[in-house]
């Protein structure tokens, strides 16, 4: 059996909106999905860190459940994206959620290479 592994070198991550996405304004939200991130030195099982600065006035919330392929927004502008070995809890707002293949697409993916999301339909 083959299987289709063409999501490896995919830099296009398929994403679904997260529970603070809506507090962006309309103008951040079109920029967060049409911009093209690249990952940062600083990347583990437990997250990956990309370079750009996502420009934002989210304040932080109260501890809510988080789970792999969360996508955290900081106050500062970075973006974490949870991975395999996250913590169940944080307190940055959660503006998208990868699936399943995107995880899995960028848990093969290494420091400087591109990425971008693209909301499932």
């Amino acid at each position: 059996m083959r299987y289709d592994e063409s999501y490896i070198n995919s830099s296009n991550l398929e994403v679904y909106v997260g529970p603070e996405f809506e507090n962006l304004t309309d103008a951040q939200q079109k920029k967060l999905l049409s911009i093209r991130f690249t990952i940062s030195n600083n990347n583990s099982r437990m997250g990956y860190q990309l370079n750009e600065n996502f420009q934002n006035n989210l304040e932080a919330i109260i501890t809510g459940p988080v789970i792999p392929g969360t996508v955290q927004l900081t106050p500062s502008g970075k973006l974490i994206v949870l991975m395999r070995d996250c913590q169940t809890t944080g307190g940055y707002p959660r503006v998208l959620q990868l699936s399943e293949t995107a995880i899995n697409s960028l848990s093969q993916k290494y420091t400087g290479q591109a990425i971008s999301f693209k909301l499932s339909k």
